[in-house]
C-alpha cells in the first residue's frame, strides 16, 4: 500500500533526496537538499524532492468510529546567506494530505485534513507561510503538524485511506541553498472506538503502528546540519521501501 518516489536535478549545482518507509510501523521519512554556488549563471537551477503516496482499503468489523492520525515534523533550512542578497534564491516546501473515503446511502463521502508550509528567500526577502497563516521568518524553521480524520462506520462498510506526503528543496538565480530534514518523522496510526475493528486489504499495513514514540526527540534545527545532510542524503534510498501492486 506504500509507494515512494524521488528525484534530484543537479544541473550545474548540487542536489540530493532520500526517503524510507516502514509500512507495518507507519513510519515515513523524507529529505532533500539543493545548493547553487555563488557566481553561476542566472539560468542555473538545482532541486531535490521526495514523496510518498499511500492507499489502503479497509472493511469495518462492528460499529463505531475510526480516527487516523499523521504526526509530522521537520526542519526547513535556507542559507548560508551570501553577501549579494539580491541574487540569493532558495525555497523549501512540505505538504501532507490525509483522506478517508467511503459510501453512505449510495453517496461518496470524503473526510480530509491538510497541512504544510513554504519557507523561502527570494531576492533577499524571506517568508514562511503555513496552510493557515504567515509566521515570522528565520533561516531555520521547525515545522510540526498533526493531521487527524475521523469516520463513522457500520458493520461491513468499506473505506479507503489515502495519504500524500511531499517535500522539496530548490535553489537558483545565481546563488542559493536549501534543505529539508524530515528523517525523524512522520508517524501514521489509527484508533477505533469500543466495538469496532477494521480489516486492511494488506494485513501487515500499520500492524505494529503506535504513533510517535515518546522517546523520539524533535529534529535539532542547526544550520550546520544542512550541509551534513546534503552529504548523507543518498544513504536513505537504500532503506526499506515497498511499492503498491499494479
Amino acid at each position: 500500500p506504500v509507494s515512494g518516489a524521488g528525484g534530484a536535478n543537479k544541473g550545474r549545482a548540487s542536489s540530493a533526496f532520500g526517503y524510507a518507509a516502514d509500512p507495518s510501523a507507519g513510519i515515513l521519512k523524507l529529505s532533500s537538499a539543493a545548493t547553487l554556488a555563488f557566481g553561476l549563471a542566472d539560468a542555473s537551477r538545482a532541486g531535490g524532492n521526495a514523496k510518498f503516496d499511500i492507499r489502503e482499503t479497509y472493511t469495518a468489523q462492528g460499529n463505531g468510529s475510526v480516527t487516523f492520525r499523521f504526526d509530522v515534523d521537520g526542519v526547513m533550512s535556507v542559507g548560508p546567506l551570501p553577501l549579494d542578497l539580491d541574487r540569493f534564491q532558495a525555497s523549501n516546501q512540505v505538504t501532507a494530505e490525509l483522506k478517508l473515503t467511503t459510501r453512505e446511502n449510495n453517496r461518496l463521502v470524503t473526510r480530509r485534513a491538510q497541512g504544510g508550509a513554504t519557507h523561502q528567500v527570494v531576492s533577499g526577502r524571506g517568508s514562511t507561510t503555513t496552510f493557515t497563516q504567515a509566521v515570522p521568518f528565520t533561516p531555520v524553521y521547525a515545522f510540526a503538524d498533526v493531521l487527524e480524520v475521523t469516520l463513522d462506520l457500520v458493520q461491513g462498510q468499506s473505506f479507503t485511506l489515502d495519504l500524500a506526503f511531499f517535500q522539496g528543496a530548490g535553489a537558483g538565480s545565481n546563488s542559493g541553498a536549501a534543505a529539508n530534514d524530515f528523517t525523524n518523522t512522520g508517524y501514521l496510526d489509527f484508533t477505533t472506538t469500543t466495538g469496532l475493528s477494521i480489516l486492511a486489504s494488506d494485513a501487515d499495513f500499520l500492524a505494529t503502528a503506535t504513533g510517535r514514540p515518546s522517546s523520539v526527540p524533535s529534529p535539532v534545527p542547526l544550520p550546520a546540519s544542512l550541509w551534513m545532510m546534503l552529504a548523507a542524503l543518498t544513504g536513505l534510498t537504500g532503506m526499506r521501501r515497498r511499492k503498491s501492486p499494479a
